[in-house]
């Protein structure tokens, strides 16, 4: 449930994930898609202009999946049947917070940022952790074999 400057409790009674970071926000009534599946807060919508319904973005996704435009307040989705929600369309929102496409990489998530920043919110990756990046390297050679790999962090 949402509290103030969208606050909300976690499992754990004493940490709280802060969604946005400003009193002044912009949020309506929207309908998930029927195999929407269960969404948590914080996750970046996007709306599909086909069934005109709104459901999680995708990386390469057509139809208008594929750019950010709402963020869901509060956990919700079904994978059976339609259902009414939350979503901020206007808000400044804590990076750590929102929820990402699965595999999205950082030059994907920017252009979500984009998306959700030409529509008037704001994205503060001030108190951003960053994006862990492993890359795994294989050669081999006709007697031996080597792997090698590498974790970044990006701020």
């Amino acid at each position: 449930m949402a509290g103030s400057l969208g606050s909300t409790s976690t499992a754990d009674p004493n940490e709280f994930s802060a969604l946005i970071a400003s009193d002044e926000t912009l949020q309506r009534e929207i309908t998930l898609k029927s195999t929407a599946g269960e969404l948590t807060r914080g996750t970046v919508l996007a709306l599909n202009t086909t069934t005109k319904k709104w459901e999680q973005a995708v990386v390469s996704g057509s139809t208008g999946t594929g750019t950010a435009r709402a963020v869901l307040i509060d956990d919700a989705g079904s994978d059976t049947r339609e259902e009414k929600a939350q979503a901020y369309f206007v808000a400044k929102f804590n990076y750590d917070a929102l929820v990402w496409p699965t595999g999205a990489t950082r030059l994907q998530i920017d252009s979500f940022i984009l998306d959700l920043e030409d529509r008037g919110s704001v994205v503060d990756r001030g108190f951003s952790t960053g994006l862990t990046t492993t890359t795994t390297t294989t050669s081999t050679t006709s007697t031996t074999s080597s792997t090698s790999t590498t974790t970044t962090e990006t701020p």
